[in-house]
C-alpha cells in the first residue's frame, strides 16, 4: 500500500507544486522529472516498483494455478517497467530525443500493456478460486483501466488531455491494486 499511496500523491501534488510549467492536464507523469522537485517523481517510481514487487509475490502465493502464475508475472514486469523509468528519464518536450527518452517509453508502454493483461489473468484466477467473490470488482476495475487506457492513448495523439486520461488510467490500476492486495 505505501508505494501505490506515495506515487498516487507525487502524481497528484507534483503538478501545483511545480505551478504554470507543469500540466496535470497536458503532460505525462513521467515528465515531472524534470524541473523543481523532480527526483520525487523518480524516487516515486522505484519506491512504486519495489512495493508492487511485493504485491506480485503475493498475488503468486494467493492465486495459484497457470492464471495466477501468469498474472504474476506479468505484474512483476509492470513492476521492473516502474523501476527502469525511474532509471530512464524521459525527453523534456522539445529537447533532442535521447537514448534514455526512447527506453522511458518503451519501457513505460511495456508496462502498461503488462499490467492490463496482469489485471485481466489475476481476474480470471479469481473467478478459478471458489473462494472469491472478488473477481467481478476485478474485472470492473480491469475493463476501466483497459477504457483509460486507450482513451489515453488517443488523447496524448489527438488532444492536450493526454496526461489527465493517463493519471486516471493510473489511479485505476492502483486502486485495483490495493483493493487486491486487501484479497490476496
Amino acid at each position: 500500500m505505501v508505494g501505490p499511496l506515495f506515487f498516487l500523491m507525487i502524481m497528484l501534488t507534483l503538478p501545483a507544486a511545480r505551478g504554470g510549467d507543469f500540466s496535470a492536464r497536458r503532460d505525462a507523469i513521467s515528465s515531472g522529472v524534470h524541473g523543481r522537485f523532480g527526483y520525487l517523481q523518480a524516487i516515486a517510481f522505484y519506491l512504486l516498483g519495489a512495493c508492487s514487487l511485493v504485491f506480485a509475490a503475493a498475488v503468486w502465493d494467493e492465486l495459484p494455478g497457470p492464471l495466477g502464475v501468469t498474472a504474476a508475472i506479468l505484474l512483476a514486469l509492470w513492476d521492473m517497467g516502474g523501476i527502469l523509468c525511474g532509471l530512464w528519464p524521459i525527453d523534456a518536450e522539445g529537447a533532442p530525443t535521447t537514448w534514455a527518452g526512447r527506453a522511458h517509453l518503451t519501457a513505460a508502454i511495456s508496462a502498461f500493456v503488462f499490467v492490463l493483461a496482469g489485471m485481466f489473468f489475476a481476474t480470471f484466477a479469481f473467478r478459478a478460486k471458489d473462494s472469491s467473490s472478488f473477481w467481478p470488482v476485478s474485472f470492473g476495475f480491469a475493463i476501466a483501466a483497459l477504457v483509460a487506457f486507450l482513451v489515453s492513448g488517443v488523447a496524448q495523439q489527438r488532444t492536450s488531455w493526454g496526461g489527465l486520461a493517463q493519471r486516471v488510467f493510473i489511479v485505476v490500476v492502483l486502486g485495483w491494486m490495493m483493493v487486491a492486495a486487501v484479497q490476496t
